[in-house]
C-alpha cells in the first residue's frame, strides 16, 4: 500500500512542480513579496498533498522564531 502512495505522490508531485514552474516566469518581474507569497503556496500544497496522501505528519519547532524572522525580513 505504501509503494502505492509513494508513486500517487510523485506522479501529482512531478506535475504540480512543472505547472508551478511554467507559472513562476512571470517572478522574474515581480517584487520579493510577491515572489514569497508564491513560493509559500507551492509549499504549502506540497505539505498538503503529504500529509494526505503518504500520511505524513509534519511538526515546526521554533515556529516563533520563523515568525520574529518574518517580522523583522517583512516577508510573507
Amino acid at each position: 500500500m505504501q509503494v502505492i502512495r509513494t508513486i500517487v505522490f510523485n506522479a501529482i508531485f512531478f506535475i504540480w512542480s512543472a505547472l508551478f514552474l511554467v507559472s513562476s516566469i512571470w517572478m522574474l518581474l515581480t517584487p520579493l513579496s510577491y515572489n514569497n507569497k508564491h513560493l509559500k503556496f507551492y509549499f504549502n500544497a506540497v505539505l498538503w498533498l503529504s500529509e494526505k496522501i503518504l500520511k505524513l505528519k509534519v511538526e515546526v519547532q521554533g515556529e516563533h522564531r520563523i515568525r520574529k524572522m518574518e517580522e523583522e525580513l517583512g516577508c510573507f
